[in-house]
């Protein structure tokens, strides 16, 4: 029987770099100001980016395999011109970790709702070339 857990939060410090960047759509001030009080300090940054760790943490808990997805709450808060791309990105370096750890990661793309002919494209690319 294998292990595996679904759903594990990540990021990328290039992700957080530039979502830190951005201008958060109305309404969304509040949420994110949590969320970047949780991804600010060092330990729970490393917590979300520092995959070496995430794998001896996975053996010391006999965990097989980890499905990754972007942390909460990943590039909704931010204009389609923002998140478009930022997705794209977020999903090129999920892909890149799946295939430096086959095996031990799977990965969940993330799209941008806001733009629904762009996140269907990106659905597409993340079933199909990113594979």
């Amino acid at each position: 029987m294998r292990i595996i857990a679904v759903e594990e939060h990540m990021a990328t410090e290039a992700f957080l770099r530039v979502a830190h960047g951005l201008d958060v759509v109305p309404g969304d001030e509040t949420e994110m100001s949590l969320m970047r009080t949780v991804e600010n300090p060092p330990d729970f940054r490393a917590r979300l980016i520092d995959l070496d760790a995430r794998l001896r943490e996975m053996d010391v808990l006999g965990q097989d395999m980890a499905v990754l997805s972007l942390n909460p709450p990943g590039v909704q808060p931010y204009s389609a011109a923002d998140a478009v791309p930022l997705a794209r990105e977020f999903n090129d370096a999920l892909a890149a970790i799946v295939r430096q750890h086959p095996g031990r990661f799977g990965g969940l793309a993330t799209v941008a709702p806001q733009d629904p002919v762009a996140g269907a494209a990106e659905i597409e690319r993340a079933m199909g070339s990113l594979t």
